[in-house]
């Protein structure tokens, strides 16, 4: 998405460029600038092409690397449709622990712990004193026109202790390893939840100092913009010279790369919350948000 806005603003940079080129040869034709002046705004629009030849080189490789993510081929083609909205809602200033635990990686590890109580519990069971019964009936005959006469019918019954009494400490070692392994597994996760929580802590900070920049990077590249308009509509009145529209151009165009690079980065980072949380990153942010209470009320009540 990055590489497809700075395409497009290089795109709109050629035009305004070509723009000036053309309103500058208009100039020097009325005598209001000098052929130096035509020269550089040639130069200024010749310049840009090979970067706008980069831009769209960087576009291929960036959805080849996304088709190879996608498991599709690189070269397969990729549409970039619509626009991704920046979600502004209010970020929490405390996420609950049971939210963090809902993540797809710890949750694999409870399960783990959980299968390795049950296994526990079987092993011990094998060392444990248990009943067996066994019960038949039927009927024996060498003829079968007698199957159905009395006395050929038969059952049986038995009932069996088994009492274990030693089995050279395998059961012991076995249920001993295993309780190794649980509290093993438990120190993990108790680990696992402490650096997801600080990663979470970490990406949301990061995410309102993001949000922050964005802001600042809007409010510079309107101010840019509406300052080379102003210096462009000067220069055609013959009231500003070429190098204020060059450092108008300049400026603006710096502003809005910063403003690309602050958007994504807060698109990345919001998607990345979403993701500590154990939420797909397609998910609203606001809706993600709102689950937060019930996931700790449903963790309490546990």
């Amino acid at each position: 998405v990055a590489q497809a806005e700075n395409l497009a603003a290089l795109d709109a940079d050629l035009a305004a460029k070509r723009e000036f080129l053309s309103v500058t040869r208009k100039r020097q034709a009325l005598g209001l600038s000098t052929p130096l002046d035509t020269l550089r705004a040639a130069v200024a629009l010749a310049n840009l092409e090979p970067e706008r030849r980069n831009a769209a080189q960087n576009l291929r490789d960036a959805g080849a690397r996304l088709n190879l993510a996608m498991g599709r081929e690189p070269l397969t083609p990729l549409t970039v449709t619509g626009e991704q909205a920046v979600e502004l809602d209010p970020l929490p200033a405390r996420v609950p622990a049971a939210a963090v635990a809902a993540r797809s990686d710890l949750r694999q590890i409870e399960l783990l712990q959980s299968i390795l109580r049950k296994n526990r519990g079987a092993q011990k069971a094998q060392h444990r004193p248990y009943l067996s019964a066994d019960a038949s009936y039927g009927y024996v005959t060498s003829e079968f026109d007698q199957l159905f006469d009395t006395g050929h019918d038969f059952w049986s019954a038995s009932v069996t202790l088994t009492v274990p009494l030693f089995d050279g400490l395998s059961t012991r070692g076995k249920v001993t390893e295993t309780e190794a392994s649980i509290r093993r597994t438990g120190i993990e996760y108790r680990d696992a939840l402490r650096q997801a929580e600080l990663e979470l802590e970490s990406t949301l900070g990061e995410l309102a100092a993001a949000r922050e920049t964005l802001l600042a990077a809007s409010l510079n590249e309107q101010a840019a913009a509406e300052a080379l308009a102003q210096t462009q509509q000067r220069y055609g009145l013959g009231k500003a010279d070429y190098l204020s529209v060059l450092d108008a151009q300049t400026q603006h165009r710096l502003a809005r790369q910063n403003g690309i690079a602050a958007r994504s980065q807060v698109l990345g980072l919001t998607a990345t919350v979403k993701r500590l949380l154990g939420h797909d990153p397609r998910e609203a942010l606001g809706a993600v948000l709102d689950a937060l209470p019930a996931a700790d009320a449903a963790a309490s009540g546990r």
